[in-house]
């Protein structure tokens, strides 16, 4: 309980950091993947001509689904270093730091699938599937997991390591275009598919876009995404308990 009271706390010091002295506040966080799919919009439908139907649709979702992890990635990177008096002064769990960045972007996602909802309408007309009362929270939780699991392993090799970040920034322009996010996993040839098997990202992006379509879950695209969780938060975990002591003496 003690735990849960100061992730909250923590999570609530983080927005509010945030979007202190931002006029327009959480609507910056909706209005980036939105600015991001007309650009898309215009550069891959109109000039490279890729056949989706519906794609402003089918970018708007995995540009959320993208920001969720994009964000968490690049927020928990630099959560103990920002906190270093924080971690200095106080004797806490620290592991909460990074999860509390993974579960503020996981709210902005919950909070971004009305605008969705709003696309889904105005393109098919479609506003509900039953099927997403259980599909959306699971499909949540398997992302916030491996945001999670990658969170422990950066944050904690970044107090020690500072090009980090730098390494962090450029990986994720790469796997961006290693992610069906503006394109459809369809137009990969047979030989590449094996990276975008393996690739977490890949698997929960298709999964999100035919829960919100189809109001149903990509099995196939899922089959080896709960090992890689289980990887993912078992070295994570292990990473942790080696660095995290000597946390305080190194920030």
């Amino acid at each position: 309980m003690r735990s849960i009271d100061l992730l909250y706390t923590l999570s609530l010091k983080e927005f509010k950091v945030r979007y202190k002295g931002a006029f327009f506040g959480y609507f910056w966080a909706l209005g980036t993947p939105l600015l991001l799919a007309l650009i898309f919009t215009f550069a891959f439908k109109h000039i490279m001509r890729i056949q989706t139907p519906d794609y402003t649709l089918f970018l708007i979702i995995g540009l959320f689904a993208w920001q969720f992890f994009s964000n968490s990635t690049n927020g928990s990177l630099v959560s103990y270093v920002q906190n270093e008096q924080l971690i200095k002064k106080l004797c806490f769990p620290r592991f909460l730091l990074p999860m509390s960045t993974v579960l503020i972007e996981g709210i902005h996602f919950f909070l971004g699938i009305p605008v969705i909802i709003l696309f889904l309408f105005i393109y098919s007309k479609s506003l509900f599937h039953i099927a997403w009362l259980y599909q959306i929270p699971l499909l949540w939780i398997m992302q916030a997991l491996t945001c999670y699991g990658i969170a422990l392993i950066i944050s904690a090799v970044n107090v020690f390591f500072r090009d980090m970040e730098r390494i962090i920034s450029l990986s994720l322009t790469l796997a961006m275009y290693l992610t069906p996010v503006a394109y459809p996993i369809s137009m990969v040839p047979q030989k590449y598919l094996l990276i975008y098997d393996i690739n977490p990202m890949a698997c929960l992006i298709t999964n999100w876009r035919s829960v919100f379509l189809t109001g149903q879950l990509d099995l196939a695209n899922l089959i080896y995404l709960p090992g890689e969780i289980i990887i993912l938060l078992l070295f994570g975990s292990w990473v942790y308990k080696k660095l995290s002591p000597y946390f305080a003496e190194t920030l």
